[in-house]
């Protein structure tokens, strides 16, 4: 009998493990049906012209501003940097090795495929993405939310979305302006140091011709779920939040790594795709 009961205890305590990381992948992948269900939703009632009225229009314009213009400078400055330190490297290196010929189809695999749309994405999570789950966490305990609904306000088009529709749009203008500045600097220091014999027009010349029709599909496709969905995730999180004030600093974090982990996690299956 003894024997029995310590093999029963035995067997539970070995099943427990199994049964916690079980719950959490179902947990994990209802969040993740959630997030993919409000996706379409804002997809499908953003295509719906009766839904752009005037109120909704104009928190576009003002979350345009706030994620496109304001985060510019910012923007230019990273670029400029990445310009210097990975455009200036491919163009040095590859005259050093003689691989001049390779210059457009590296810049393209590297800048245009991989870092500028996960800088410019990981700078709008650090900027728009704690704003928007700041304020709208602060709505929702505020009874703001509540309010909206009272008056007949969808919160749905009037709160998620204008604000999922411009980071949509603005990482896909920030990212093509990320490419311009990270090119031009990188060519410029070179053509200054004396690196390369190119002028800018056959500099870009030559990534263009490595621009192939598969590149600006993957590039699109980056750009249009990664922001789609940290746009989603933001919003979702500041109106899902409960309680009180406190509970909007500890949702930005959470909300970070949920952004970070998204935006990795597409740009690696569609690069494996494509």
């Amino acid at each position: 009998m003894m024997a029995d009961r310590k093999l029963t205890s035995m067997l539970f305590i070995m099943g427990r493990p199994p049964a916690f990381i079980g719950a959490g992948v179902i947990a994990a992948l209802n969040h993740l049906r959630y997030l993919l269900s409000v996706s379409f939703a804002v997809v499908w009632q953003t295509l719906r012209p009766l839904n752009w009225r005037r109120s909704v229009r104009r928190e576009f314009i003002r979350q345009c501003y706030f994620t496109g213009t304001r985060a510019l400078g910012f923007v230019i400055i990273l670029a400029f940097l990445v310009g210097i330190g990975m455009v200036f490297e491919v163009l040095f290196w590859l005259d050093v090795a003689g691989q001049s010929e390779y210059v457009g189809r590296l810049i393209v695999l590297l800048l245009v495929r991989e870092i500028a749309p996960i800088l410019v994405a990981l700078v709008v999570i650090g900027r728009s993405g704690s704003a928007i789950v700041g304020e709208l966490g602060n709505m929702k305990i505020s009874g703001h939310v509540r309010m909206l609904d009272a008056m007949g306000i969808d919160p749905f088009i009037f709160l998620l979305l204008p604000r999922v529709t411009a980071i949509v749009i603005c990482m896909f203008c920030l990212t093509v302006i990320f490419l311009t500045v990270a090119l031009g600097s990188g060519f410029m220091l070179a053509l200054f140091v004396g690196f390369t014999t190119m002028n800018i027009f056959e500099m870009l010349n030559v990534v263009l011709e490595a621009m192939v029709p598969v590149e600006y599909i993957s590039m699109a496709m980056k750009l249009f779920f990664s922001s789609l969905l940290i746009g989603v995730i933001c919003c979702t999180n500041g109106l899902g939040i409960h309680g009180d004030t406190t509970e909007v600093p500890r949702m930005l974090p959470n909300t970070f790594a949920q952004c970070v982990v998204a935006l990795f996690f597409i740009s690696l299956c569609i690069s494996i795709v494509l």
